[in-house]
Order: structure tokens, then sequence, then C-alpha cells
């Protein structure tokens, strides 16, 4: 029989033998082109909360039932002699032998492939995915399509932008100028493109259109964002200006703009002191104190990790769990281990900063960690992916030696049929076949990655592999890793895996006052044995006059609810100077101010001189920056998750921020000297009293 076809590229069309099927309600088409976009088995209560998240318990129900009879009635109209939606148990599957043709499946091939020409993918991409459909009363699904229309339109650049590059090697500069003007279409805020296609029409002989997209671009800067072009780009339009020669015309294009780079005008307060060299160095996160304490608080995340991993929620194979550092991460997946997977196999590895650029290390650790010859003697695995193993770990894999391979005419075959594929790709199915082939029911395999917000590219690229075809409810990965950037670089395997169906996350929050009550008591107060090594003798009593707090209390206020800072802080004592920050604690922090740009750092130490709550715009102003440069120093120390924002009345028409932990602004003054921090003092001071605005 002919294929349905499913449009989803740009407004959504169903259509057989050139007719359109029609579904009335919007929630079943929702429910329809849900399943067919992840084409995987969903459980019933997760697509009646994605779809009727409005609704009380019984009308959802009901309301499900309905769109859910809707679809299989129009399915079967077609043809009633395939079973289109299968159900097993409490679990729904779109039929994937059913006859369909997906142009996002079709899509998503073409431009995964390099060695594609992208011009079918890019005549598939109409518009965004399910452009002009949603679903109100549904968060949760109107946030899958955002995220999955995202995932799409970044496709569609990158094919675009491939396309370009192809055409402009083969001295097809005419395509090459459509392309560029396809992906303004689709994105008019790219300086890339702009800049690029000025020299393209340059090169072409078309001096005059060159400038004038240089005019376009800097009215249109100035419009939305009040800037000028970058300085390359200046530059560019200075030498097509100029020149008479097209060749002469630099090819390089100007990188992303984030920060446009101007010279900073004079500033409207006297010249500021030297700012102070943070003294930065590189740390990673490992417990602070060496006291071995009793799990304290986190009930509620023990029990969410036992529910996805040996509970009713389980379906889902990449778990994500995050967490500040020193928030206790480590500690609670030592303890899930403990509780939850004494009998599972356990692959685990840690991501290293400092190794972030070596491809692939964590997974080899990982393997190395909880695998020998003798575990994988036993499995059948292809030749190519027995050789792409080994050159993984090739301590534990070996082409000659142990171990059973299947028959070498089989694979064969299997070359012939089909097309060549890349080493990466090798790579990622031999581990899938690994994985799948070390779990059974009885003995899950649990692959354990710490800090993933280091892991390289590929590394990151596999894991999204591995989440989407290792066998569910029997190998899961399970990773950490910490905000402030890290949700940017995982942004791409987030997005995916939770288009799909396979991602679930888990936030950890700082521990409540009660928790912490309960580890000063673990940790001992001033006067026992347990707390000699943190406390002075002569501090044996108690001295929280001066505050009027508890040991409790001043432990909470000082930790903020992060327990490794709060056992610091008890090490320390709490008889210090003002600006005193625990070693451990400043080291972290100054590793974490050392991935800062100049600017943000600048504007950081500007900051913590300031009042509590800042205006940055006013902090911006005074070490001279543009608003660009403002603009951007800013949006670096928020998503850092240095600095957030004040509630303010909504009638108000200025923000103001402030540190996100005190700790950070008491290291920040803690680096800089007396008379540094005097100066700044001043300065802002100073500024504030004659009442200067931005």
């Amino acid at each position: 029989m002919q294929q349905v076809i499913f449009r989803l590229l740009g407004p959504p069309e169903i259509s057989y033998n050139d007719q359109p099927i029609r579904i009335p309600r919007r929630r079943s088409r929702a429910l329809l082109y849900y399943m067919v976009s992840t084409h995987t088995s969903q459980p019933r209560e997760r697509l009646m909360t994605l779809l009727c998240g409005d609704m009380d318990e019984e009308s959802a129900r009901r309301a499900f039932k309905t769109m859910l009879a809707e679809v299989r009635s129009q399915l079967r109209s077609i043809d009633p002699s395939i079973d289109w939606i299968k159900s097993d148990e409490d679990r729904l599957t779109f039929n994937p032998l059913a006859p369909i043709w997906l142009d996002t499946e079709i899509f998503e091939k073409d431009t995964a492939s390099l060695q594609r020409n992208s011009n079918q993918a890019i005549k598939l991409y109409r518009s965004d995915f399910l452009d002009g459909f949603f679903l109100k009363g549904a968060p949760d699904f109107d946030a899958w399509v955002q995220s999955t229309r995202d995932h799409f339109h970044n496709l569609y650049m990158m094919a675009l932008q491939q396309m370009a590059d192809v055409y402009e090697a083969n001295h097809q500069l005419d395509e090459a100028i459509t392309c560029m003007h396809m992906l303004l279409a689709a994105d008019p805020l790219s300086e890339d493109a702009h800049a690029r296609l000025m020299r393209l029409h340059w090169l072409v002989g078309d001096r005059t259109q060159a400038l004038r997209q240089y005019e376009r671009l800097g009215k249109m800067l100035a419009e939305e964002f009040s800037v000028q072009p970058m300085a390359t780009t200046q530059a560019l339009y200075q030498q097509i200006a100029r020149s008479t020669d097209a060749h002469a015309v630099t090819s390089s294009i100007p990188p992303a703009r984030i920060a446009p780079v101007h010279a900073a005008p004079t500033p409207i307060v006297p010249a500021m002191p030297h700012m102070p060299h943070m003294p930065l160095k590189t740390t990673v996160e490992v417990p602070l104190v060496d006291v071995a304490l009793p799990y304290v608080g986190r009930a509620r995340e023990l029990d969410w990790l036992r529910e996805h991993l040996i509970g009713h929620e389980n379906e889902h194979s990449l778990l994500l769990v995050q967490g500040e550092m020193g928030m206790g991460k480590t500690r609670l997946l030592q303890e899930m281990l403990r509780c939850y997977c004494a009998d599972w196999l356990v692959l685990r590895g840690t991501c290293q900063e400092a190794e972030g650029k070596n491809g692939y290390h964590p997974l080899v650790e990982a393997l190395r960690s909880g695998l020998d010859r003798e575990d994988i003697a036993h499995l059948e695995l292809y030749p190519a992916w027995r050789a792409q193993l080994e050159l993984l770990v090739p301590d534990l894999f070996s082409i000659g030696g142990a171990g059973s391979v299947v028959d070498t005419s089989t694979y064969d075959s299997v070359e012939r049929t089909g097309a060549s594929r890349s080493e990466a790709t090798l790579l990622a199915d031999a581990l899938v076949a690994l994985l799948n082939g070390l779990a059974t029911s009885q003995r899950p395999l649990l692959l354990l990655l710490d800090d993933v917000h280091w892991c390289d590219v590929n590394t990151l690229g596999l894991l999204g592999y591995l989440a989407r075809h290792v066998r569910r409810r029997e190998v899961f990965l399970l990773s950490t890793y910490s905000p402030g950037g890290g949700e940017q670089r995982l942004a791409a395997l987030r997005n995916n895996a939770m288009r799909l169906g396979v991602l679930s996350e888990l936030a950890l929050a700082p521990l409540s006052s009660a928790d912490i009550s309960e580890l000063v008591a673990l940790f001992g107060t001033p006067g026992t044995p347990s707390a000699s090594s943190a406390l002075d003798a002569q501090d044996s009593v108690p001295q929280y006059t001066a505050t009027g707090l508890s040991l409790n209390d001043w432990c909470y206020r000082q930790s903020e609810g992060n327990p490794l800072y709060a056992l610091a802080w008890l090490e320390a004592g709490w008889n210090r100077p003002e600006t005193f920050v625990p070693e451990h604690i400043a080291s972290q922090v100054s590793a974490q101010l050392d991935r800062l740009s100049r600017h943000a750092r600048h504007l950081l130490i500007l900051a913590a001189c300031s009042q509590e709550a800042f205006d940055l715009a006013l902090s911006g102003s005074l070490l001279g920056y543009t608003l660009a440069t403002t603009l951007a120093a800013s949006a670096e120390l928020i998503e850092q998750r240095l600095i957030v924002a004040v509630p303010t009345p909504a009638t108000s028409i200025y923000t103001l921020y402030t540190f996100a932990h005190r700790t950070a602004r008491v290291s920040v003054l803690a680096s800089m000297t007396a008379i540094e921090r005097s100066l700044l003092q001043r300065a802002v001071q100073g500024t504030l009293d004659i009442g200067i605005t931005v």
C-alpha cells in the first residue's frame, strides 16, 4: 500500500493518496504528532499528563481515551489490517513497521551525513516544526514542541551553511548567495551570515550590494540592540569600500556575535583604580572535610532515583542529576549504589576539566572500572565492532583474543547490503551492542559518569546515541553535572533526549535548616572530641552572642544549605574575620571565576564592592563599558549562576541583582587587598552619592 505522508516541518499536514487526513480534535492531532515523532514506547500516564495537563485526573482519563480512539479510528480507515498503535499493558507504541513517510526522519538523516547533498534536507524544511500548532493548557507538550522546533531549526541552519560551503568551494557563488539569503530569512540577527553575504556579493563583482548589506546590518543592530557591527565586520566593510580587487577581500568569516568589541567611551566618573588580579587556581570537586559521616537528608532525591531505576518510572534510559559544586551529587550516588544497585553491573567514570579535550576519556575509565576480559568473553560482536572497541580500550578487547564473534560471512553480508559507515558510527553501534549484551533483567547495567559538563563533544554525542538505542529498563545512563554553563554544553544532548522521551532530570536543592542541624549534630559541637580537630581548645565555650545565632543557625547561614560548605565552616570554626572564607571553598569559587572573561570578572569585582543589591548598568558605566559589553558580561555572570535578579515590584523599571551565594561575594572581597577594597568601595559610593543614572 502507499505510505501515509506526515509533513511536520512547517504547518502540520497528514495525507494519503494525495488526500488530506483530517482529525477534528486538536489534542488527538497532538497525540499522533508526538507518537509519530518520538517513535518510542510511551506510558499512558505520561501521554495523558503531556496532553491533558490542565484537567483533573478523571477528566483527563476520559479525554485521553477519546483522543486515542479517534486517532485509531482515522488510521484504521486507511488500512484496518495494520495495528497502527500497539498496546502493551500500560504502554503505547506507534508501530515502527507501519507504512509512513515522515519528513523529520528524512530531514534528520540527510543532515546527519556530511557526505550527502543537503539540498534535499533544505527542501524538506518548509518552516518551523509544527509551525502554528499549539495546545492550550498543556505546558509539557508545548515545551516538547519548542525544544524539538529548536533542534530542527539548528539542523536547518547547519545544512544551509554546509551547502554554502560546498557551493563556494565549487565557485558557484550565486548559489552560495542564495543559501545565505535563506539563512538570514531564518535568522535575521546572524551577523556571520550578513558578513559572509557581503563578501560573496563582492566576489561576484557586486560591490554596491555588498556595501548595502552592511548598511542593512548596521540599521538592524542599531534598532534591535543599539550597538554597531563587530570590529571584524567593520574592517571587512572598510576593506570592500577601499579595495578594487575582489580577491583581496579576506575569506575569513567573523566569529558569532556574542560580545561586540568597541572602544570604550570616556568614563563619566574619575578613572578607576587598577582592578585586582584574582589569585585563581584550577580545582576539582572533592570532599572538603575528611570526616566519615552518615548520609543526611536527600530522602526525596533518593526516592526519585529508586523510582527511575527499579520503580514504575524506569523507562528512561538517560538520567541527569544537576547540582552546584559541593551540593552532594557524588554522596547521593554513593548512597544510591549502596541501597539499590548492589547486584548491578556498574561502570563508573569521571570527567575532569583538564581532560575535557581527551576524546571518550570518561567512557574509557568507566569500562575499565567495571569490566575485565572474562566479562566480555561470551559476547557475540561483529569483528568491525570488536576492532573499534579494541582501539578504545585495547587492554580489554583483542580481535585475536578470547571471546566469540559471529560468523564473518554474516557480517560481510551486512557490509555488502548496507551503506558504508563512519568509524564514529561503528563505535557507537559497538558500544550499544556491548552494553546491551552485558545487561540482563536480573543484572541491569548502570553507566555512571560524574561531571559531564566537562565532557568532550564526541562523548556527549555518543551518550545521546546510547540513550536512544540501549535496551530500556536494563541499561541506564546516569550522569551528574553542575549548572553555570553546563546547561549550554549539554543543550543538544538534553533537547534530543527529551524529544525522544528517554530523559528524566533531577535538580538538587540546598539542604533544609533541619538537615544542616542534623549534620552539625553528627559533626559534633564545641568541646566534644569529634569537633576538636576543627575548633581550638580556647573556643570550647560557644561564642554566638555577637550574631545572636545558635551553632545550627550560624552554620546554615554560612553554608546556605550546601552540605560540603557546611562541613568546611564547621572545620574552620565561627570565630573568624568578616572576609574569611575556608580554603576549600575559596579555591572552588576561584576556579569558577577563572572561567570568566576579563570584562565579566571586573564587573563582578565591582559588584562585590557595591551594596548587597546592585545595578549592573551602573557598574558597567563606572567601568567605562559600552552597553553591549555590559550586557555580554552581565549575561555571562547570570549564566554562570554567580548573580541573580532581586525580586522587584511589577511597576519598577529597574532590575537589581545580588550574588547568588554570599560565599562568592565574600571570596571575591577576600581575594583583594584592603586598599583595593577601600578604593573601589569609595568609587562606588561616590557614584551613588552624585546620583548617576544609566
